[in-house]
């Protein structure tokens, strides 16, 4: 189960975001592995919204983040993915949100549960 935003979910469902990028302790997500889809937080109950293949799992720091990797966020640039970051995560990003280590997913999606 991965968890995403509400702003996430069209864009997942529209093809706009193949990318995510998590403050995870460990990985929660292997390669080839399918995942079902949830908003956060989940209510009791709540269905999934769609199903997932994980693609890639990688680690990275903000800062080394690309142009391309903010579009497969589904954000127009790295400011805009990195401002909309801070906001969810502003009580665990601690010190400068561009050495900030997070691990990258890219997916595909498989299925949509409308």
């Amino acid at each position: 189960m991965i968890l995403f935003k509400e702003e996430s979910k069209e864009k997942i469902l529209s093809g706009l975001k193949w990318q995510t990028r998590k403050l995870w302790d460990r990985p929660r997500a292997k390669e080839g592995s399918e995942h079902l889809i949830y908003l956060r937080p989940p209510m009791t109950g709540e269905k999934p919204f769609a199903r997932i293949l994980i693609k890639r799992v990688w680690r990275q720091r903000l800062g080394d983040m690309t142009a391309e990797e903010a579009r497969a966020e589904g954000y127009p640039t790295i400011k805009a993915f990195l401002e909309q970051f801070q906001k969810i995560n502003s009580r665990k990003v601690k010190g400068n949100l561009r050495e900030t280590v997070v691990y990258c997913v890219e997916f595909q999606l498989v299925e949509k549960f409308l």
